[in-house]
């Protein structure tokens, strides 16, 4: 996978063509929403709202290309749903942090509780869909090589 957003790494080996300005947009809109917000207050939800927006954004994408370009098989409606997840996760986190607290800075926020919890979650289900996505490329080789084989 290559490139700074997940997507085009995905998009490659669904998509004929990538959706280079899609990628190119979400990034600037990461970039401009993080200079934003720089002086708010980290504990408020209007932050917590722009700094997670982009990840929600990322991980729709993935999940919208792998149902655009996919043959849509268990596998790839799994990671698709999985990315759907991800982007709600991304979404509801802003709610979770105003309702139970992450400090105003930084380094109070990495002693709050939800710091871990939050980081936790975020992880199990990033390493969930690198799973899922290894699975299916791991799925996609082998029909290749049986396709291979019975040729010869």
């Amino acid at each position: 996978m290559r490139g700074p957003v997940f997507d085009d790494g995905l998009s490659r080996p669904l998509l004929r063509s990538r959706p280079r300005w899609r990628v190119a947009g979400l990034y600037c809109a990461a970039l401009l929403s993080g200079a934003a917000i720089g002086e708010w207050p980290q504990d408020s939800l209007a932050f917590n709202l722009v700094y997670q927006t982009p990840y929600a954004m990322a991980a729709a994408c993935c999940g919208w290309i792998i149902l655009l370009a996919s043959r849509r098989g268990a596998l790839e409606i799994a990671l698709a749903g999985l990315y759907g997840v991800i982007a709600a996760h991304f979404i509801a986190k802003p709610f979770f942090a105003t309702a139970y607290g992450v400090g105003r800075t930084s380094s109070e926020y990495v002693a709050s509780s939800y710091a871990i919890v939050s980081q936790s979650v975020t992880g199990v289900l990033l390493i969930a869909a690198g799973l899922l996505t290894l699975l299916l490329v791991a799925q996609r080789a082998i029909s290749e090589a049986r396709r291979a084989a019975e040729t010869d």
